[in-house]
């Protein structure tokens, strides 16, 4: 079932309740009327003949020249009277035509409105009342006018206040037939168009391929949830597009970055196949070939890191290290052989422990790609400054270079896979492009962040920051 026809059947459902309800009320308190019209007439007859009614101390009499009422006739119903006596009396009923029988005899002791049917099958409602004097002390003479008591009848036919009720039912049915099948044809139009902006966007998202997230979904004007639902879903679009970009320029950066170490790969042992040669240029070949495969295993492994997932670059085992020692003694372990190692300036700040959880091998190959990096884009007798300082919340590595810097525009780039700057390029400075993205990768997993800025003393500012935690004794 579509989304508007849920809509409209939970719409007519309620609005059927509601007149299902409304009716139901209606018809209670038209009957309710109807019985209390009928019961007044009633008792206002009955009333009447009471009054044409004498009681003496011979008995009760009726005077049928007192009664004094108008023929009520409520809703159209007949009304009959009678008064009964131990005897016959004279014009004590009322004048009934040849089709009506004489009103029966109830004697029902109580005094309440009852209902009864005709031999004909008719609704009728009767109401009796005995005037009596039970004094006596001997029966009043038979050729009087006296008698010991009188029961007075009334009673009213309901026939045409129930046809008058169904009438009103029928108009109610009708009525409330019409309202509903009015909704329906006005509610499956209201619904439709409200629905008309998700219809169109279902159709736009069903255009929309992998080969094109260009396209972008109609916003509608009116401020309302389904603009909401456009607009979000429009980011998603361009989320998804970003990233598919990034991911063709990654995929077609990856092949050149692995294409190149293949080919010299290919082409040292091409030449060393072609003739025989001494056993030193089969060494120099060799040890060629080991270097591509050496680069061509960093570029893999790098690949692979960056491939992988969030969750799953997460690094396990995480230790808590105090980056102060951890980083002074990374340094003597493995960077006091390289050759710009008197470049290498340390400034860590004095105090007390600077703890962070991490991963000591991937921690390690992220500082030393941005330390590789100050090296290899500076000038050789060019200071180096490895910092490590620490406020409440976090620890801050530092790695400042005097070299040839980053252009401003190209700085919010430079963590992207295999991108590198023209300046570094046109050096001639070996590389790949993918150190500061994997260390990029690496300090996000562990919850921090990296970022790169201007030195102002000329080269360029990377700066690691980790969460700070603390351990015990020591810690602030």
């Amino acid at each position: 079932m579509t989304l508007t026809n849920r809509l409209l059947a939970f719409f007519l459902l309620t609005l059927a309740g509601v007149l299902l309800a409304f009716a139901t009320a209606v018809d209670l308190l038209a009957r309710a009327h109807l019985r209390q019209t009928i019961d007044a007439a009633l008792t206002g007859t009955l009333n009447a003949l009471a009054g044409a009614v004498e009681v003496e101390e011979r008995g009760v009499e009726w005077e049928s020249d007192k009664p004094k009422f108008a023929d009520a006739r409520p809703y159209g119903g007949v009304t009959r009277w009678a008064v009964r006596a131990d005897r016959p009396i004279a014009n004590a009923q009322s004048i009934d035509p040849p089709e009506w029988p004489p009103l029966p005899a109830f004697g029902r002791a109580d005094a309440e409105p009852f209902d009864y049917a005709d031999t004909d099958g008719q609704p009728w409602r009767a109401l009796e009342r005995v005037i009596s004097r039970d004094d006596l002390v001997a029966p009043p003479p038979t050729d009087s006018n006296f008698h010991s008591a009188l029961r007075l009848t009334v009673a009213v036919s309901c026939g045409p206040a129930r046809r008058t009720l169904r009438e009103l039912e029928l108009a109610l049915a009708t009525t409330s037939l019409a309202i509903l099948a009015f909704a329906a044809a006005v509610g499956r139009w209201v619904c439709r168009r409200a629905l008309s902006p998700v219809r169109r966007m279902a159709e736009a998202a069903q255009g929309i391929t992998a080969a094109d997230l260009r396209a972008r979904l109609a916003v509608p004007a009116p401020p309302d949830e389904l603009r909401d639902l456009a607009l979000k879903f429009n980011g998603l679009l361009s989320r998804l597009e970003e990233s598919f970009e990034r991911q063709r320029h990654f995929t077609a950066e990856a092949s050149h970055q692995l294409r190149t170490p293949l080919t010299v790969l290919r082409g040292n042992l091409e030449v060393a196949l072609r003739r025989e040669r001494d056993p030193a240029k089969y060494r120099r070949t060799l040890a060629s070939s080991v270097a591509q495969t050496d680069r061509l295993t960093q570029i893999v492994e790098s690949l692979l890191f960056l491939a992988r997932a969030d969750a799953e670059a997460r690094p396990p085992d995480l230790e808590a290290l105090d980056l102060r020692v951890w980083l002074a003694r990374h340094l003597d372990e493995t960077w006091a052989d390289h050759p710009r190692a008197a470049d290498l300036r340390r400034d860590f700040a004095s105090g007390g422990p600077l703890t962070v959880l991490a991963q000591p091998t991937l921690l390690a190959q992220a500082f030393d790609n941005v330390l590789d990096n100050a090296f290899k884009y500076s000038e050789p007798g060019s200071p180096v400054e490895v910092n490590v300082a620490g406020d409440g919340s976090a620890v801050c590595v530092g790695v400042r270079d005097r070299g040839v810097g980053i252009p401003a525009d190209a700085l919010p780039r430079v963590f992207e896979p295999f991108f590198r700057a023209d300046a570094a390029r046109l050096r001639g400075v070996k590389g790949h492009g993918l150190g500061l993205a994997v260390t990029a990768r690496v300090v996000a997993a562990l919850g921090g962040t990296v970022a790169a800025r201007a030195n102002p003393l000329g080269g360029t500012v990377v700066e690691l920051r980790l969460p700070r935690v603390v351990t015990g004794v020591g810690e602030t």
